[in-house]
Order: structure tokens, then sequence, then C-alpha cells
């Protein structure tokens, strides 16, 4: 998950990098980058330090209290881990390629241009690696941020939408940064906002960084920062999944689709759940689902067990206003039962797949498209149809932007 730490080397830029002052009441853009540069620590300190280790804790709505740990090598490395209990997300850079790997979603790999923010993320004034994030900085006013004065920066890439950082014009510490997150299914707005500055071996680290993806807020607390003289190759390593996801594109967390609707067979292998199934009127489903989501990943997280996909809704009959719906998660092994809690099957074989994109009240109507397009290809359904949200709610609020997946087992015609 994002922090701030990559702020924290030199905050070095090529003038030819910063336009000439559009507005003379404002100070140049460089100006005010090395008074942010100044502000980070003595220089002498920050000259000495090549690797960052940082570890600490964070708390994000409807989670236990997890762990990261955040190692920077040079300018071009990085790797962070963040745990969650019931899954892990590992994300980083190479000199190649940036990823994020999530044993609840599937290896993401950005590369060219599509790596850009995620490589401002890691580095950040990190010298030369600036030339190929940000292709131009201005200065566009004076503003004010919680009742401090602030300066707001626009810094551009070459392609996509520009971030915007609040700088304090006292202390010259960022008080925000805003950007934009983006990977092959959802993009979600990023906001950065470190506080709690202390001083480790002359240089200043934020000891609290609140990131706010979508509408949910991440609050990371250091515990710890290192500045170890050498880094175990090891500790960056992206793991042999991402590299191999890297060489071959179809190993890849696959985008979704330009267009809602669209429908096609896939043949898919058997995957261990863990699962609630209960039968309710059609008017309290989401309600049924709001219990029964937190309720797994709670079982999941005290007994060590990993996911394996985001949360899925299977629709086994709906008869009569009622539903009989079986609501979980994939995960890596199969569970030992716990109250309504039982260990079940997202079923593998052919299947009939299209995605659905808007809020959950229509997805009856893309259900009933995928049935009609199966069952006019000569296929006929074979058990109930589920539905893998791949958005969440309290990341994106916007309905519109919501996408769901939906799958149908299928047998007959090829």
């Amino acid at each position: 998950m994002p922090s701030f730490h990559l702020l924290l080397l030199p905050l070095w830029l090529p003038v030819s990098l910063l336009p000439a002052r559009q507005n003379p009441a404002l100070p140049k853009a460089e100006e005010i980058l090395a008074k942010m540069d100044a502000a980070i620590g003595d220089p002498a300190a920050r000259a000495k330090i090549q690797h960052v280790v940082v570890r600490g804790t964070f708390t994000v709505p409807e989670f236990p209290e997890g762990k990261f740990e955040q190692v920077y090598a040079g300018t071009d490395r990085a790797k962070w881990t963040t745990d969650f209990g019931i899954c892990v997300v590992f994300e980083g850079m190479t000199p190649e390629f940036t990823w994020n790997a999530c044993t609840g979603r599937g290896i993401a790999i950005m590369e060219g241009d599509a790596a850009a923010s995620f490589r401002a993320m890691y580095t950040l004034g990190r010298g030369a690696i600036l030339k190929s994030v940000y292709s131009k900085i201005e200065v566009v006013k004076k503003t004010e941020v919680g009742g401090r004065p602030a300066y707001e920066l626009k810094m551009s890439y070459r392609k996509g939408t520009p971030d915007v950082w609040l700088v304090d014009a006292e202390t010259w510490r960022p008080l925000r940064v805003d950007s934009r997150i983006a990977d092959p299914i959802q993009e979600c707005s990023l906001r950065i906002e470190p506080s709690d500055w202390k001083a480790v071996d002359g240089v200043f680290y934020p000891f609290t960084t609140t990131t706010t993806m979508g509408a949910a807020p991440f609050v990371f607390k250091t515990t710890s920062v290192e500045h170890p003289a050498a880094i175990d190759k090891a500790r960056l390593e992206p793991g042999d999944e991402v590299v191999a996801a890297w060489k071959d594109p179809k190993k890849r967390l696959q985008a979704a689709p330009d267009k809602a609707g669209e429908c096609s067979r896939v043949t898919l292998e058997p995957r261990p759940a863990a699962t609630v199934r209960v039968r309710v009127s059609e008017k309290d489903t989401m309600q049924a689902l709001a219990s029964i989501f937190p309720e797994i990943m709670s079982y999941l997280s005290s007994v060590g067990v990993d996911i394996t996909s985001p949360v899925f809704t299977r629709y086994h009959e709906r008869k009569d206003g009622m539903v009989d719906l079986e609501a979980g998660m994939a995960v890596k092994k199969p569970i030992a039962p716990k109250g309504r809690i039982q260990p079940s099957e997202l079923p593998g074989g052919e299947t009939a797949v299209t995605w659905h994109f808007g809020k959950y009240e229509d997805v009856v109507k893309t259900h009933a498209l995928l049935e009609r397009w199966a069952r006019s290809n000569g296929m006929t359904p074979r058990g109930g149809a589920w539905e893998i949200y791949w958005t969440d709610p309290g990341l994106e609020p916007d309905p519109a932007k919501w996408k769901t997946q939906i799958f149908l087992p299928i047998k007959g015609a090829r």
C-alpha cells in the first residue's frame, strides 16, 4: 500500500523539467523543491543513505490491525509487503517493470507509461529517475490545507492525469499528494497525507501516513526506520510467479473489457472456498452479505488461511421472492467448518462468463443476458451462477464504476 517514505532521498530535479514562472507572485518550482529538499534533513547524512527499511502497523476499516515492511535499494528497486491477515499484498519495482501481487486478486504487471504513477510512489525524489516520471512541474497557486498555508504543485506525467502536491509554505514538507492508482480491473483515487515527522540518523521521516484509496482510509504507523549498508538481494526479488507473469501476459491479472455484457466461454479449475449458505428474501440480500463477508474474513484470519479470490456470491435458486445463496471467498486450502461457515468449492469445467458494470441492483439483468447467450449457443446451465465483486464500494463509492464478473457453469455445444 502506498506510504510516503519514497520522498526521503534527495529531491533534485533538472532545471529543464521546470517551466518558466507563470505568475510573478508565486515562487518558482525549483525554489520550492530546494526548500523541500532542505527540510528533509542534513545533506551529508542523506548522502550516506543508499538503502532504507521501514516497518510498522496499519489500520483500515473492517480489518484487524496489519503489518507492513517497505524496502528500498538504490534508485530503481523497491519491495513493499502489506499483511492483512487473510491476504498479503506484495508490490514493488525493478528497472524493467512494477508489480502488484495479491493472494486474493492475482498479479498485475505495469510497464512503460502505465507504470509511471507506481514508479512515482517508489522513486519520487531520487534524482534522474524523476526524468522518467514527471515531465513538467508547475506552481499553481497558494492555498490552505487544514489551516496551514500551502503551495499547490501540478506534477505532470508524459501521459495520464497529473498528480497534485500540497506543500506547507512554512515547513516545506508535503501536506498532501493526490494521485490515482490504476490496475487492469479498477482505477481509484489516491490521497497521501504524511505527518508526525521525526529524524532518524539526521533524516526526517513521516511516522504517520494516512493513505486514502477511494473512500477507504489506511493509517500507517511507522515503528522503525533502518539505513542498512547493504540489502540482501533476495529481499527485493519479485518472486518466480511475478517474473513468469512479466514474461507471459497470459499469467497476469486480466483487464476488464471496455464494454459490459460481452459473453464468452472458458474452462476453469475447481477451487476450495469458505462460504455461508442462507435463504433470504431478495430485498434482504445485501444486508445478509454485509454480515457474511466480515464473519468469514475474521475466521480465516484467526486460522491463518489465505484467500485466493475477491468475495463472491453464488445463487442456487431464486423463487417466489426468496434467494438461496452461498457467499464467501476462494481459499488456498480447504477449511475446517465453524458454525455456519462451511468448506465449499467453486466448480471447475466449462463456464460461460461476462461482466456487469454498475450498481448491484441491476446485476440480475446481466445474469439473464448470460443465460440467454448460453442457451442460444446450444449450452445448458449445470448449476447456480456466481458473481465475483472486483470493486470494493469502500474504495470506489460511485456505483456506475463498480465491476462484477459473472460465471455460469454450462454443458453442451462447443
